[in-house]
């Protein structure tokens, strides 16, 4: 698994290039025997700033004439389950595949995330100018007053 690691800026004020192996150092694996990905010596070394690990280690060392080591830093990267951020909202449930995860949605939401509530009252459902309340996988029909207490539907049939 190939794992990038950016940095926002090198900066290095002062030359320490008098030595092969002086300087901010960037090595492939959890050693310095790794391949160099990068070094930066002084204010016009390459300014790369991302760097891909094939190992899933970085190791990152900082050497000057008068500090040997002055810092070094490895940097492991793991796998993590993208399920574990479970951003799946009204109850939908993460699913993890190859490195990526989707949302199964209860009934009545939709969306990336579950976020969406499904309008039910989209299709019109309620007749006779009814008011329709969307609900959650359901709509309710409000019935105007002069149909107050016959309920849509039952009028609906005796029309029929």
């Amino acid at each position: 698994m190939a794992v990038n690691l950016q940095f926002s800026t090198f900066v290095i004020g002062k030359n320490v290039c008098d030595v092969a192996r002086h300087g901010v150092m960037v090595y492939d694996g959890k050693t310095t025997a790794g391949q160099l990905l990068g070094k930066f010596c002084d204010s016009k070394s390459e300014r790369k700033t991302g760097f891909t690990t094939t190992q899933e280690y970085l190791v990152i060392t900082f050497r000057t004439k008068s500090n040997p080591l002055a810092f070094k830093a490895t940097y492991s990267f793991v796998h993590l389950d993208p399920c574990t951020l479970n951003k799946c909202q009204n109850g939908g449930s993460c699913v993890s595949a190859g490195g990526n995860y989707s949302c199964a949605c209860h009934a009545g939401f939709t969306g990336r995330h579950c976020e969406i509530n499904e309008d039910e009252c989209a299709s019109r459902p309620c007749l006779f100018n009814s008011r329709c309340e969307d609900m959650v996988n359901d709509f309710r029909c409000h019935c105007p007053q002069m149909l107050a207490g016959v309920g849509i539907l039952g009028f609906y049939a005796v029309i029929r």
